[in-house]
């Protein structure tokens, strides 16, 4: 494995401060979105279809931007279908406690009007 540490802390430098630049970030959260762009290359290698192995420098190559592009749209799909699901199971929740509090423990509404008018003769 060929590893050059000046050049790889050169381009690692380079695409935090562009990530920065793109997207406002703080330098924080630029080298958080890096480290989950790299895993996610590394991740999934094969929905990239390379020609050649994958290696630390094409993040500091310009004509190589579509690796970061498409890493960036396939952490996108991920948090879409996580939200998603998350969406759903809350509505799901909420349904189920509506459901719970619509029935006031009356199973019977005929008895619960019986009931009433019962009252009011009464009253």
């Amino acid at each position: 494995m060929y590893r050059n540490a000046g050049r790889d802390r050169s381009i690692a430098s380079s695409f935090v401060k562009n990530r920065m630049e793109t997207t406002g970030a703080s330098e924080e959260i630029a080298l958080k979105e890096c480290a989950s762009i790299v895993e996610t290359v590394f991740t999934h290698e094969k929905e990239f279809k390379f020609k050649t192995d994958v290696f630390f420098g094409m993040f500091g190559q310009s004509n190589l931007s579509w690796v970061t592009s498409k890493a960036v749209e396939i952490m996108n799909k991920r948090i879409t279908k996580v939200a998603e699901e998350r969406s759903r199971q809350e509505i799901e929740r909420i349904e189920k406690e509506q459901e719970a509090n619509f029935d006031l423990g009356f199973s019977n509404i005929d008895s619960v009007l019986a009931r009433i008018e019962e009252e009011e003769k009464d009253g």
